[in-house]
């Protein structure tokens, strides 16, 4: 879809017309330059208080008719984006939760796990697409019962990730 998506995830078109250079170009200076720069020096931040720092990038995927799509997948850009022991444990936390999930199919990984995902720098970055037929009305864009579940398994995964990057830091030199 890209930095500035000139179709829904459905395919329908989100403009009349095409989308002038000038306002992709104002948008990408005033929101996706700032948006990445507070980024990186949050991160870097996390890095040299902690040794480590786990960038967790969360998104929602539609539900696929037919199909025994996975509820979670798990894009560590092919092994690349961070230590295999945070993908490892993502998974295990959501099996555990009764969660079928995936490693990088259909998404291993968009910009930001590929940009800031750095392990040799200590910088791991997993991607974490939901399935939103567990959580939401995908017709009316609202939440169901299954919400509460998703919310309770994303807090369980999340303090599972933050016990994975004490020891990630702690590996690094640090054990704050």
């Amino acid at each position: 879809l890209g930095v500035i998506p000139r179709i829904s995830a459905a395919g329908a078109p989100l403009y009349r017309t095409r989308l002038p250079f000038a306002d992709a170009a104002e948008r990408i200076r005033h929101f996706w330059m700032p948006y990445h720069a507070a980024l990186a020096a949050l991160i870097q931040a996390q890095v040299a208080a902690h040794g480590a720092c786990l960038l967790v990038d969360c998104h929602s995927m539609p539900g696929i008719a037919g199909l025994d799509a996975p509820d979670f997948v798990l894009g560590d850009g092919w092994g690349t984006s961070c230590a295999p022991a945070v993908s490892a444990a993502a998974e295990a936390a959501l099996r555990a939760q009764g969660f079928a999930t995936s490693r990088n199919k259909p998404y291993a990984g968009g910009y930001v796990t590929r940009h800031y995902g750095q392990p040799a720098r200590h910088r791991h970055a997993l991607q974490v697409e939901i399935s939103r037929p567990l959580y939401m009305d995908e017709n009316r864009l609202v939440p169901h019962d299954g919400f509460t579940a998703i919310r309770a398994a994303m807090t369980d995964l999340l303090r599972t990730l933050a016990g994975v990057a004490q020891d990630l830091a702690r590996s690094a030199g640090t054990t704050s």
